[in-house]
């Protein structure tokens, strides 16, 4: 099977550092994972192997991750059919650098994502997977997955729409 993994919270701001190469050396180690493609540093891979659940890819990351380095890290996974739908969902007209995807560990309330003071921002919630496009850019937003965390009591992570993209035609290679 072919999974998308979303690592929440690494190799950002000198907060929890991983080495992708050396990860992805133990992952195939220690794994029944056979590919590992991993995209930029902040913890996006495309892996095959002989796992038939995401549930399982997300635990073997965080139970590998939590013994080589010590690091409670929430794995988020997809098929690729799953993420290329979470892609092609996105409601909001295509604009350079503010389009945004937030992936939450569950569904929250409609009402909750009804009460965030969403600023000048536009948000869109779909089950799991909160949609954004900022008025200016994410950095000036307090919309971020600490933000969502707190406010939603649940574990969150944000790609934004060009790093969905690529991981779709990695894992289409």
């Amino acid at each position: 099977m072919l999974y998308i993994v979303l690592l929440r919270g690494i190799n950002v701001s000198g907060k929890h550092k991983i080495i992708m190469k050396e990860f992805v050396d133990i992952l195939l180690k220690n794994s029944k994972l056979f590919s590992i493609k991993s995209y930029i540093q902040s913890g996006n891979f495309v892996v095959k192997g002989n796992i038939h659940h995401p549930q399982e890819v997300s635990d073997l990351f965080s139970k590998i991750i939590l013994k080589e380095y010590q690091y409670k890290i929430k794995a988020f996974v997809y098929t690729l059919d799953e993420f290329k739908k979470i892609f092609t969902d996105y409601p909001f007209p295509p604009k350079d650098k503010v389009d945004y995807v937030t992936f939450l560990s569950k569904a929250p309330e409609q009402e909750q994502v009804n009460n965030i003071n969403k600023g000048l921002d536009t948000l869109m919630l779909k089950n799991n997977i909160i949609y954004i496009q900022y008025a200016t850019k994410y950095s000036d937003s307090k919309l971020n997955n600490n933000y969502f965390e707190k406010q939603l009591d649940i574990s969150a992570t944000t790609r934004n729409i060009r790093t969905i993209s690529k991981l779709i035609e990695i894992a289409e290679k």
